[in-house]
């Protein structure tokens, strides 16, 4: 299953599985600046799925 994700949702689910280097806030500002425009230029969605074949076509059928 395939759930859209948009605002600060999509940042924070996309931000949480980024190396995030916490020693300088400049880093950190302009991970979250780019996470941000990508966020809102492409489309994010979390999926959910069985760890089996059908995930294939269902990624196949929403590219």
């Amino acid at each position: 299953m395939l759930v859209p994700l948009k605002g600060a949702n999509a940042v924070t689910q996309v931000m949480a599985n980024c190396i995030q280097h916490n020693w300088g806030a400049d880093i950190i500002a302009r991970l979250l600046g780019s996470i941000s425009i990508m966020c809102g230029t492409i489309p994010a969605s979390k999926l959910f799925f069985k760890p089996d074949r059908s995930v294939i076509d269902l990624i196949l059928d929403n590219e």
